[in-house]
């Protein structure tokens, strides 16, 4: 069995954060376009100062290189500037496999990150249950870093032919089934 990435828990903390904070649709630190007086920049930019605030708040990093402080950086910017892709992405792929669907797709819901009983496009319920969840902010947070890992950067790095400090696997799920749904689906 493999290691686990050390990177991981500090990205999913900045992830699980990330959420958080985008759930209270702060007008002045946007972490989504809230309304018309927002611009992608605006979103880009609070999503680069939080990041940038959150590494320096972290008493942990020193455990860490350079490059490996970098990728945690990089991994969190990538996921949070990408969460309603993501968020789309998961929720299609969970709710058309047909083995979540042969297991009662209901039933695992909020274990696997995606809200029970609400509609994907509450946003407003979701929202909520992330700032009353934490349990629920956790997975979705660690849901949408693994897809961003397996579907994004894994296939984007191995296609460059460069290396990232241990690799570009969701080692936090222990899931199989997740974990196939997480990959990038192969063209036919």
């Amino acid at each position: 069995s493999a290691i686990a990435s050390p990177l991981h828990p500090v990205v999913l903390d900045a992830v699980e954060e990330g959420l958080r904070l985008r759930s209270k649709n702060i007008t002045t630190s946007p972490l989504r376009l809230i309304d018309n007086s927002i611009e992608m920049y605006d979103v880009q930019f609070t999503v680069g100062k939080f990041v940038e605030r959150f590494l320096s708040s972290r008493d942990d990093l020193n455990m860490f290189t350079t490059e490996e402080v970098e990728v945690i950086g990089g991994r969190a910017v990538g996921a949070l500037m990408r969460l309603e892709d993501l968020e789309w992405e998961w929720n299609h792929r969970v709710t058309s496999s047909g083995s979540f669907n042969d297991m009662g797709v209901e039933e695992y819901m909020h274990e696997v990150g995606l809200a029970r009983g609400l509609e994907q496009t509450d946003v407003g319920a979701i929202d909520q249950l992330l700032l009353d969840d934490s349990q629920f902010a956790r997975s979705r947070a660690e849901r949408l870093y693994g897809v961003f890992l397996m579907s994004l950067e894994g296939p984007g790095v191995e296609a460059s032919g460069n290396v990232i400090p241990h690799g570009s696997f969701a080692d936090f799920i222990d899931d199989e089934l997740q974990i196939e749904l997480m990959r990038p689906k192969q063209r036919k």
